[in-house]
């Protein structure tokens, strides 16, 4: 995956990882051939008030640890207005992230 790090610009093909807070991940409906973003089922949705908290699970691993939970925050009424719904395929994408270059 690629990410805009300016901090990072003079870096390629190297191992990195990145922190993304929850609230800065987009959520969309994934369609078949769809490139870009983390590809994840949502397991699991905690619709409170004003705001829905999104579990997911990476599909086909993408880097992932198997058992790692992806979190995601959006407003409920986005997630309604979706028709988001457990054990759907979305996609992920980092609007903004905190990039640490390996070594």
């Amino acid at each position: 995956m690629r990410l805009n790090s300016p901090e990072h610009r003079d870096v390629q093909d190297t191992k990195a990882f990145a922190y993304v807070r929850p609230h800065d991940l987009e959520v969309s409906r994934y369609t078949p051939g769809q490139q870009g973003g983390i590809v994840a089922q949502l397991t699991r949705a905690i619709v409170v008030v004003s705001t829905a908290r999104l579990e997911l699970q990476a599909q086909d691993c993408q880097g992932f640890d198997q058992d790692t939970i992806l979190e995601a925050q959006l407003p409920a009424q986005h997630y309604r207005d979706q028709g988001f719904q457990e054990g759907g395929t979305l996609v992920l994408t980092p609007r903004k992230a905190k990039v640490f270059v390996a070594g």
